[in-house]
């Protein structure tokens, strides 16, 4: 079996023959793509835990055909500790799993565990809606409306949208705590600007290289790790449970940061603390080496590596 380049110069392994009962590293099933696997990346990285991506080719006719190695008949798959002590599907319950093994889950009593609980709840249904405004309704500039006039509103304009579920504003109020009575509610551009913007962020396409998508600012596009007190967002949480970095932060950070690549301007306007939270996670040592390496995979959804590789069957 070919051994995981070295820590100081990949995180990843992706060639060679793979054999899950016998690897030294965790070894993560999923395609060529951030997709619902990122977090689980984001955490790894952050403990500085190097891992193993086997080449998806051979697993994806498998994945639907295979219910003993993929009982819910999707990835992604993780295989933890040697000799596959813990083999499990399903990514959150892969990113609790990580959260409990490498102490990210609270401070281990019953309330910040159920907050926590509650924040990936809420980060999995906002992660649902912009996967449908992007992959399903392919950025169509109703369904970017619909997005902007809710889930990106601010928190009055949330509170008066007609749409149900959260928005980022409910983050963002985690984050700040509530408005002061004299300070407006929110502000940023509105449903009609968001349309506007969107439009050259099609030409993109699905590959996003950078963390931020492509903000003009050097630190978005790094991740960001020198914060100050002048960053914009005022007062406000440091993490959102407790004193301490949680998988909930991890989860928070990477919704934000999918919402970047289309939706920088709206984000930063809108959202002051979530984007200082983003910045300051992605900014950890171990997750900021893992950005700016070579390993990030480029292409965002699954449906971007199928469409890919059907293309180029074709040609």
């Amino acid at each position: 079996m070919t051994e995981p380049h070295p820590l100081e110069q990949h995180w990843v392994a992706q060639e060679g023959a793979f054999a899950a009962a016998t690897s030294n590293v965790p070894v993560l099933h999923y395609y060529p793509v951030r997709g619902r696997a990122e977090p689980i990346r984001l955490v790894l990285a952050l403990v500085q835990q190097p891992w193993f991506e086997p080449p998806v080719d051979s697993l994806h006719a498998l994945v639907r055909r295979d219910l003993d190695s993929y009982p819910f008949r999707q990835m992604p798959r993780f295989v933890d500790e040697v000799n596959a002590t813990v083999d499990l599907v399903q990514s959150m319950a892969i990113l609790r799993h990580l959260g409990r093994k490498y102490k990210l889950y609270g401070c281990g009593d019953l309330e910040e565990t159920a907050a926590i609980d509650m924040v990936l709840d809420a980060v999995s249904e906002l992660r649902e809606k912009l996967k449908n405004v992007w992959v399903v309704s392919q950025l169509e500039p109703a369904a970017v409306q619909r997005y902007a006039s809710s889930v990106l509103a601010p928190e009055a304009e949330l509170l008066a949208s007609s749409e149900p579920g959260p928005g980022l504003a409910c983050l963002e109020r985690l984050l700040a705590g509530p408005p002061s009575t004299d300070a407006p509610a929110g502000s940023g551009m509105q449903g009609d600007d968001a349309s506007s913007s969107v439009r050259s962020a099609r030409a993109a396409g699905a590959a996003a290289a950078s963390p931020s998508g492509g903000g003009d600012d050097e630190d978005d596009r790094q991740g960001g790790s020198v914060l100050s007190d002048d960053d914009g967002a005022g007062d406000g949480r440091v993490w959102f449970v407790g004193e301490r970095l949680s998988i909930a932060d991890i989860a928070v950070a990477d919704l934000v940061d999918l919402n970047m690549v289309h939706f920088e301007q709206q984000v930063k306007a809108r959202f002051p603390h979530l984007h200082l939270h983003w910045r300051r996670v992605m900014g950890q040592p171990g997750i900021k080496a893992y950005l700016a390496s070579n390993n990030r995979h480029s292409l965002i959804w699954g449906q971007d590596w199928i469409d890919q590789r059907q293309g180029e069957d074709g040609q």
